[in-house]
């Protein structure tokens, strides 16, 4: 079967059930479909899960590999986007987008997705519980109700799924070690840097909401 007519079958088979069922309506295409509840419990959970002596270059890793993911999703939506997001098509029954999705209309790969997924690969070397959440929420509360809210197509989501983990690799493989210290270790220049990280770490967590808007205008 062609992964066309396969990604197909599935938006279909979605459509058919969303819009119908209130209460996993809610869930799936309000509650976690807000900026807080996809990717800031990931952030929160790099932000405050461990906090030795590696703290700071683990977090440092994993919101550059967020951003690089981005930044090639991006770049693939420049190149070759022209896939109009399921809701959007006019072949599928799924309820309305919100504005915002409906303005950004492209649906291969998913952002979204490719985001979750390298903080969850950095996040899944603290191995235990920590990866099990990352992954888990990746799957089934960041990806599934983009999947059945019409937002995407599986393919995106598993080429986006595919950019994250790629993305968080090759900054791994590069020696996470050896990327910058960010040595500031008492007085203001330790609440000062902090600060910053917490706000870039914010930013990534709303896929750099403030930022697009600013140069939007």
């Amino acid at each position: 079967m062609r992964i066309s007519a396969l990604d197909h079958r599935i938006s279909e088979a979605m459509s058919a059930v969303a819009g119908h069922l209130p209460g996993l309506d809610w869930l799936l295409l309000q509650a976690l479909q807000t900026d807080l509840l996809k990717l800031l419990p990931l952030v929160a959970l790099l932000l405050l899960g461990r906090r030795d002596g590696e703290w700071r270059r683990e977090t440092v890793t994993a919101l550059l590999a967020a951003t690089l993911a981005l930044a090639a999703c991006a770049l693939a939506q420049h190149v070759g986007g022209d896939r109009v997001r399921p809701a959007l098509s006019g072949l599928f029954a799924f309820p309305p987008l919100p504005p915002g999705a409906q303005a950004d209309r492209l649906s291969f790969p998913s952002e979204t997705i490719a985001a979750a997924f390298a903080l969850a690969a950095v996040l899944a070397r603290r191995g235990g519980a920590s990866a099990r959440f990352a992954y888990g929420w990746s799957l089934f509360a960041v990806a599934f109700p983009r999947l059945y809210g019409g937002y995407h197509y599986a393919s995106d989501l598993v080429a986006g799924a595919a950019i994250g983990l790629l993305s968080a690799r090759l900054l791994l493989g590069t020696g996470w070690k050896q990327l910058p210290a960010w040595r500031w270790n008492t007085g203001r220049g330790a609440a000062a840097g902090d600060v910053l990280l917490m706000l870039f770490a914010f930013e990534v967590g709303r896929l750099f909401a403030d930022l697009r808007a600013l140069a939007d205008g």
